[in-house]
């Protein structure tokens, strides 16, 4: 049985074809497999309720279309291009990583910015690991694109690293020579971004 109609498998590809032209890679080939809960967790090594897909190499691997609904399209395009941030930025941060996959397969909306407010809008937090949440990411990496733009994004994306391998310490001096501000500008200048919804 095809996993894919017609139509869907018609813009996952245009859409395939421009994750490469903004990660300047070649496309990239990739497999849909269908899995239950239980395969996901023993692939994630985690035992979270909310998973419903992970990536593994070229792999996407998701629940079936039946069980996540309107979710299914929306994550797989979500998941696509984790694949190109992994092989574009390997061992790079988690918000990069989550917050590539959430600025391509959702639409910029103001009212999630304000959402942030009431949330976890905590450049610190966020990059020590002690919150994690798509829509910070989201918001981080929008925000970094249209303040500081591609190739600054870029920049960063190679040399942060993982939460549990670098110290604030070492993010705080990333952010400055990448950007030329701390993370305590950076945050000042993001909440702007957040109230305002503009750079």
């Amino acid at each position: 049985m095809k996993i894919l109609n017609e139509e869907e498998t018609k813009e996952i590809e245009k859409y395939n074809k421009k994750l490469a032209e903004f990660f300047e890679m070649p496309i990239q080939d990739f497999e849909i497999k269908i899995v239950t809960k239980e395969e996901i967790n023993k692939i994630s090594g985690e035992n979270y309720d909310w998973m419903i897909s992970i990536v593994g190499g070229n792999n996407i691997y998701l629940l079936p279309r039946e069980e996540i609904k309107d979710d299914f399209f929306e994550t797989l395009r979500h998941d696509l291009v984790h694949i190109y941030v992994h092989k574009k930025f390997p061992g790079t941060t988690g918000f990069i990583d989550e917050g590539f996959a959430e600025y391509f397969s959702r639409p910029y909306k103001k009212d999630w910015q304000k959402k942030l407010l009431e949330q976890d809008a905590d450049i610190i937090q966020f990059m020590t690991g002690r919150v994690k949440r798509y829509l910070s990411a989201f918001s981080l990496v929008y925000f970094l694109m249209k303040r500081f733009g591609k190739e600054k994004v870029f920049q960063l994306a190679s040399q942060l690293k993982p939460f549990n391998k670098m110290s604030v310490r070492e993010a705080n001096e990333i952010f400055s020579s990448v950007i030329g501000i701390d993370l305590t500008r950076f945050e000042n200048q993001w909440h702007k971004f957040i109230k305002n919804g503009s750079t």
